[in-house]
């Protein structure tokens, strides 16, 4: 190939890679703890445990946490949370979700987690990860949430962790915890529970790409197919 021409495709396909990149990194999701208090800790993780609040053996026994948003509109993509069986050898499954504020306490569902399936006894406290079964879900600026779980089975315990306040980076405040025995149509405090609170890391998904992301992501297919076309006009 004649060397000019040589130094031109390259410089095209430096362009191109760099176009790439720069583009498919708007699709890379993000790992950013919106508010928790089980420290960024990975699905899998020996968790901490300070206490454990028992949820009941029925769907009947909800446990909600109150957070509100800050000044700045947030995607969640997923929740980590510590959770252990005692006394039952056969996994049990943990089913939640984020639901609406009605008047200081949950109210609708907005957005469902995946179920997960917790290991039986003899296994500790571990943190589990689950994800939003729509991918990801925006919340509001300044609006109060819950997020709202239960046990599927029976036996299953949230365990609180040794350092259980919740903080974030990001402007959202926690509210407390509250606690239904009717399937959420009454929502209260324990008055012999000493916490307010259990582990859990909320943590950030990855927002819907802007047009504009699109429309680079054009230009790459774009460039692409003039630089095939040079290269076979040339061979």
């Amino acid at each position: 190939m004649n060397p000019l021409l040589a130094f031109k495709y390259s410089h095209l396909r430096a362009a191109f890679i760099a176009l790439t990149l720069g583009c498919t990194a708007g699709f890379l999701p993000a790992q950013t703890v919106l508010i928790g208090n089980l420290g960024g800790l990975p699905a899998g993780s020996s968790a901490s445990e300070r206490n454990e609040l028992w949820l009941m053996p029925d769907a009947e026994s909800q446990v909600g946490l109150g957070i509100t948003t800050g000044s700045t509109p947030i995607t969640v993509g997923a929740l980590n949370i510590s959770l252990r069986v005692f006394g039952l050898t056969d996994p049990q499954t943990f089913e939640s979700g984020i639901y609406s504020d009605n008047g200081g306490k949950p109210g609708t569902q907005l957005a469902g987690f995946n179920p997960i399936s917790v290991a039986g006894d003899p296994v500790g406290a571990t943190v589990y990860t689950t994800t939003l079964t729509a991918g990801s879900f925006a919340l509001a600026a300044n609006t109060n949430y819950w997020i709202v779980g239960h046990d599927g089975g029976g036996g299953l315990y949230w365990v609180v962790p040794t350092n259980s306040t919740p903080a974030s980076t990001v402007g959202i405040t926690y509210q407390g915890m509250l606690e239904s025995f009717d399937t959420g149509a009454t929502w209260g405090t324990l008055s012999n529970y000493s916490y307010n609170n259990v582990g859990f890391d909320l943590i950030e998904g990855a927002p819907i790409p802007e047009p504009a992301t699109y429309a680079a992501f054009g230009g790459v297919v774009a460039l692409g197919f003039a630089l095939w076309r040079r290269r076979r006009a040339a061979a």
